[in-house]
């Protein structure tokens, strides 16, 4: 490839050269100088590009060898491995093949198993059938056999066992039934004392206020009061003291520090709601007590900032960290008269929701009787549930009892079966048949010549010998019989 080049190079050096040989005729030596050393720079310009080209595809070239001789050790390698991967390919498609063969194979064999246990259930479900059908009938037929073999004194026996079932079934059915007209009356009763609140509220509501009115600010006995009231209501709620609420209970927290809520009325499931009756009303009282309007506006923000107060303080004393007290996350504030609530509510209404963010519940008589109300059906219910529950073991015990008296009562229908078949086999031997003991005995009574009155007399039968199987033969006149009798048996 560089001698192609080289004589290309050539061939145009001695066209150029001849070119300017012949133009060096034509012009002066000088000029044709000149283009003759132009002719040569561009010459060797080519040749300089020629050159690097020509070096280019030298590296290219030997690029592509190294090239190649990495694809040809990789052509080899590879070439190496075919044998093994066709046998491989080969083992491949054979275990291919056998697989295909035994998936056949296996799927006749569980085709025609599963046809034949589908003939075989079938046989089954029809002899199932049928052997039902039989117990059924032989069931059936031994209890006519059991009813027609009971005796008057086994129907007693078994009255006799039956009597305390029944008695604990009765006695299990009048329980439930109690439950049940209890429930009724609850809900008739808590009805009757809902349309009595209101009577009984507003009777409430008007002592409050002239209480209020007589009191004159006196916190201390505001809310000795509060706390009265509070107990009057809880003990027209139907809670029962001590048991599911109780009054002025005292406890501590991690520092020692003592706490006396007014009232912790407590849940089922061991938890408890702290009510709190200390609620000051003395802005409230100026507030009913004053006709100025501008000192109405004062004691009613005073009022306003006071509860407000109250919660706070509520909040901070944290209840749930007590000792004692598994309380829920909310307190109920009480507030004894109606009307401060309604003036709280109508002129600061979002303070009942910044109460409850506070996990404070505000609370008048109406509201608290009623939530008092709702606890007492929740421990009714508890009640309830505890009975149902003492009732399902009841009925648990009662079952298994149950149980044990059937497999008794089985046991004895066995027996008073193999009674009879005792019984009437012995009836066999004692009077059925020539040779039965009745007849034998009377026989040996009347050759020994005793009378025992509980033998029948089979004398009077002349047909059936006594102890002969045959009867006598005739003897004949004026002879003898020569023929021994036979033994009896």
């Amino acid at each position: 490839m560089e001698s192609v080049i080289f004589l290309v190079i050539g061939v145009v050096l001695g066209i150029i050269l001849g070119y300017f040989i012949s133009n060096s005729k034509k012009t002066g030596a000088e000029g044709r100088m000149a283009v003759l050393e132009d002719s040569v720079k561009r010459a060797e310009a080519e040749n300089r590009l020629l050159q690097e080209k020509l070096e280019k595809e030298r590296a290219d070239f030997s690029r592509d060898i190294r090239m190649m001789e990495a694809q040809k050790g990789k052509f080899e390698e590879s070439s190496k491995r075919v044998p093994f991967l066709e046998e491989e390919l080969t083992n491949i498609r054979e275990t291919v093949k056998n697989l295909t063969a035994e998936n056949k194979a296996l799927t006749e064999r569980y085709n025609s198993e599963k046809e034949s246990m589908e003939t075989r259930l079938k046989e089954l479900k029809d002899a199932r059938d049928a052997l039902t059908k039989e117990f059924e009938n032989i069931a059936n037929k031994i209890f006519e056999d059991k009813n027609r073999t009971f005796s008057d004194q086994s129907r007693q026996n078994l009255e006799a066992l039956l009597k305390p079932f029944k008695e604990n079934i009765n006695e299990f059915k009048t329980r439930v039934e109690s439950i049940y007209t209890e429930e009724t009356k609850d809900r008739a009763s808590l009805k009757t004392e809902l349309q009595t609140l209101l009577e009984m509220n507003k009777q409430l509501s008007e002592g409050a206020q002239n209480l209020t009115e007589a009191l004159k600010g006196d916190n201390k006995v505001l809310g000795d009061w509060g706390e009265v009231i509070l107990e009057r209501i809880l003990e027209t709620s139907g809670l029962e003291k001590g048991r599911e609420y109780q009054t002025q209970f005292s406890t501590t927290d991690s520092e020692g520090t003592i706490y006396r809520p007014d009232a912790v009325i407590f849940l089922p499931g061991n938890k408890q709601i702290v009510v709190d009756a200390k609620t000051s009303l003395k802005a409230y009282e100026a507030y009913y007590s004053t006709d100025d309007p501008n000192d109405k506006e004062y004691f009613l923000q005073e009022h306003i900032k006071s509860v407000r107060a109250h919660i706070k303080s509520l909040s901070e004393k944290d209840y749930t960290r007590l000792e004692g007290i598994n309380s829920l996350d909310y307190v109920l504030m009480f507030i004894p008269i109606e009307p401060a609530f309604s003036l709280l509510m109508k002129e600061a209404k979002e303070i009942y929701n910044e109460a409850f963010e506070k996990n404070i519940i505000l609370v008048t008589q109406t509201t608290l009787f009623v939530t008092l109300k709702t606890i007492q059906n929740i421990w009714k219910t508890e009640k309830r549930n505890e009975n149902a529950i003492l009732i399902a073991a009841r009925v648990q015990e009662f079952l298994k009892k149950f149980e044990g008296f059937v497999a008794t009562f089985e046991d004895v229908g066995k027996a008073l079966g193999r009674a009879q078949a005792n019984y009437d086999k012995a009836e066999g031997q004692l009077r059925a048949g020539k040779g039965n003991l009745l007849r034998r005995g009377s026989e040996i009574a009347k050759l020994g010549g005793f009378k025992v009155n509980a033998l029948p007399d089979y004398s009077e039968d002349e047909s059936t010998p006594l102890f002969n199987e045959e009867p006598d033969k005739a003897v004949p006149e004026g002879g003898t019989d020569n023929t021994a009798p036979e033994d009896g048996p």
